[in-house]
């Protein structure tokens, strides 16, 4: 018998700690918004160079005050690199450090390890520090008003390289001496970095990428000189001043990328030809493992056509090595492989209808689809070239899973790897020998293991959350059922029924909705907040519904796309068959069903308020869009096109058209520095429920962003979602 995971009592779920005979323990909203309930998580997770060790920070070490860790893939024990207490100490003896800065070491960025894991890479208040694990010395390589960002080695760890008023630096770390690879930077000329849209849309988070033999740099350029500015405004300062974001809304311009090229070995900076795509997004750079190609993405603006294209330094030839095209949209991702032994990639594509693999030559031509089915391929991990065996991560054997599977090239043979139900989140490392997992289900808090990829089965827990933190609550697990839709479609929803469920009486519901693509709201992973505040509510005497609606992700192409240029649209139709299903159900109270949802989620609820009035006995939304002509180019114009395109649609989908016909209690929330989703939306949806004299309910939290993340502001907010829901929905206990 193969030996058990080492703390196996974290995979068991949180469900049978109430059938131990414990009092049941009611949940309160500071519970699951400031102790450990939440479940612990890791930070910046990384294998060491060799592969040989994980690497990560832990906040909860240390007693809590935080420490760098190391781990053993093979016993899975850890020890302690640099508890950050001490590298907090080093400060105040550091001579060169402002007497300023010496009083507050708390405010860190993202830290890096040397190649050889010897040195500590960071930035503190502004400026670059390194740390000396060996000697424990301290040292700051920066002494600028302007802060450093975007700070990283080169992969010989020879630079640091990094963005000061928005263009890119060189720093040697054997003569100490800074190169300035570009001039020209400024607010509205971006080099080395993302903007907003990029990045929170097409997950573009950086804006320069080192070649791996750390010759060359490839270097991002954004010209936003046209891109509007949005105002955001601080109203706690006495004279609030604005701080303006850029940010195209649907229809505005966009920001124009160039590419740039800089030889460290020459230390000549060049740019590089796109083709005619300089006026679309450039969505990923890749460098091949031999340094000699960078494989390029852009989109157009209508994201109807993706290019895969092929540079090389010292050439002005773009190579277009694939093109991936949809009437509707082209879904931007990161499954792509190219080998270091031969001229040849594996790519991701949608094209029959599922996210799948493919095999592709450099010169275009398709070698073979690797996979098929109806699944989606969610990430790629590895290929083991000499035995040609490639490992990816898809929802083959559950749309709610998320399982490591292999793949056979020669023998054509797939495996899965994972076997808990659930999601697992992998990180292999880099000649693939062990891997890490981060594994959870809707009701257990993530845990983390390793071990070697001959034996996943034998993986070993590090780390996660003790659930003798949940002993006692009594929380009630999921029940999965099919609702048909209005066209017989079958739409996967799940259940949450108050502990000692009683069949004779009749309950109110609280439907939680999102609706919105990509996400999925019957994952089976740990949503933290929402999963405990819906069991807080389960104990309240609610029964909880959420459903996946059509155009939500992981159900493939055809059921993603059915709300092209229509948003909210089949998602409402969607929801309301769900509704019809509780209405059915001998033990709900028709009479009392409430709906709620953040971000899209918020959208759709408004959507459901006023466009179905009188269903509801009411409804909260969050932080909600409420016209689409409000929100940004990348992510509107994929769904809905460009409002030129399509003028009626932009008014008909946007619960502001619709807000007269409000009739149900409602709630509306919104941070004011929200800037995704911009306060604007809630301004104008509130002036149009004045106009029309309607009754509602406002919560503005200052100072918070679109996730209303700080403690006090999230636990008033809970607190008031609590009321405002037992107050109209009337729950029995």
């Amino acid at each position: 018998m193969k030996r058990q995971h080492r703390g196996l009592w974290l995979l068991t779920g949180l469900l049978g700690l109430a059938t131990v005979g414990l009092a049941v323990k009611p949940l309160t909203v500071e519970d699951i918004c400031e102790g450990s309930l939440a479940g612990r998580s890791l930070q910046q997770l990384q294998w060491s160079s060799d592969g040989k060790r994980l690497l990560y920070f832990d906040p909860s070490a240390e007693s809590g005050q935080g420490a760098f860790m190391s781990v053993d893939p093979h016993t899975a024990r850890s020890r302690t690199l640099l508890p950050l207490s001490t590298l907090k100490g080093k400060f105040s003896s550091l001579a060169a450090l402002a007497a300023d800065r010496a009083a507050d070491a708390d405010d860190f960025g993202q830290f890096h390890f040397a190649p050889a894991e010897s040195r500590l890479l960071f930035v503190h208040k502004g400026d670059i520090y390194e740390f000396i694990l060996a000697g424990g010395k301290l040292r700051r390589w920066t002494y600028t008003q302007p802060a450093e960002l975007a700070v990283e080695y080169s992969p010989d760890g020879r630079f640091i390289s990094f963005v000061r008023d928005h263009n890119l630096f060189l720093l040697d770390t054997t003569s100490g001496a800074e190169l300035q690879l570009t001039t020209d930077g400024q607010p509205d000329l971006l080099y080395g970095t993302s903007d907003w849209v990029l990045e929170e849309e097409l997950g573009l988070d950086r804006g320069y990428w080192w070649s791996p033999d750390s010759r060359y740099l490839a270097i991002l350029c954004l010209d936003e000189s046209q891109v509007p500015g949005f105002p955001l405004l601080d109203w706690n300062d006495r004279h609030a001043t604005p701080e303006f974001q850029k940010y195209p809304k649907a229809g505005d311009p966009n920001p124009v990328p160039r590419l740039y090229l800089f030889d460290t070995t020459a230390g000549e900076l060049v740019r590089l030809p796109l083709g005619g795509q300089e006026h679309h997004y450039l969505a990923r750079v890749e460098w091949t493992p031999n340094s000699r190609h960078i494989v390029v993405q852009t989109l157009d603006r209508p994201q109807r056509n993706l290019h895969l294209l092929r540079l090389s330094p010292g050439s002005s030839e773009v190579n277009t090595i694939l093109t991936e095209s949809d009437p509707a949209w082209v879904n931007v991702h990161d499954l792509l492989y190219l080998f270091a032994d031969r001229d040849e990639l594996i790519w991701g594509s949608e094209r029959d209808g599922y996210m799948h693999l493919y095999r592709y030559a450099f010169d275009g031509t398709l070698v073979g689809q690797l996979t098929r089915g109806e699944f989606t391929v969610t990430a790629f991990h590895h290929t083991d070239e000499w035995k040609e065996v490639i490992y990816f991560t898809a929802n083959r054997d559950s749309a709610f899973d998320r399982q490591l599977y292999s793949l056979d090239l020669k023998k054509k043979t797939l495996q899965r790897l994972t076997s808990a139900p659930g999601t697992h989140t992998i990180l292999m490392s880099p000649r693939g020998e062990y891997f890490a997992d981060e594994f959870s289900t809707a009701v257990t808090p993530p845990v983390y293991l390793t071990g070697a990829m001959t034996d996943i089965a034998s993986g070993q827990a590090f780390f996660g959350t003790d659930t003798v933190v949940y002993a006692g609550y009594d929380f009630v697990p999921f029940e999965y059922v099919t609702v048909p839709a209005d066209d017989g479609t079958p739409l996967p929803a799940c259940l949450l029924k108050p502990p000692g469920f009683d069949p004779s009486r009749r309950y109110p519901v609280l439907i939680y909705v999102y609706g919105g693509p990509h996400a999925q709201v019957l994952a089976r992973e740990w949503s933290a907040t929402y999963f405990l505040w819906h069991q807080l509510m389960a104990q309240q005497g609610f029964v909880v519904f959420s459903l996946d609606n059509r155009g939500a992700g992981g159900y493939g192409k055809k059921w993603e796309q059915a709300i092209r240029h229509r948003l909210g649209e089949i998602e409402l139709a969607d929801q309301m068959a769900g509704v019809r299903y509780l209405q059915a159900l001998p033990w709900v109270d028709s009479s009392r069903i409430g709906i709620w949802g953040w971000s899209y989620g918020g959208t759709m609820t408004c959507l459901a308020l006023f466009r179905q009035p009188g269903v509801f006995a009411a409804g909260a939304a969050v932080a909600p869009v409420t016209d689409w002509r409000n929100y940004d180019t990348i992510y509107t114009e994929r769904y809905m096109g460009h409002p030129r395109e399509n003028p009626t649609g932009y008014p008909e989908c946007s619960p502001v058209t619709h807000a007269g016909n409000l009739d149900d209690p409602f709630l509306l929330a919104h941070g004011l520095a929200d800037d995704n989703v911009h306060f604007q939306n809630t301004v104008q949806l509130v002036d149009t429920l004045i106009q029309a004299n309607k009754p509602f309910d406002l919560l503005m939290y200052p100072r918070q962003k679109h996730g209303i993340r700080e403690q006090s502001a999230r636990i008033h907010l809970f607190h008031r979602l609590t009321d405002f829901f037992k107050t109209h929905l009337r729950p029995r206990q």
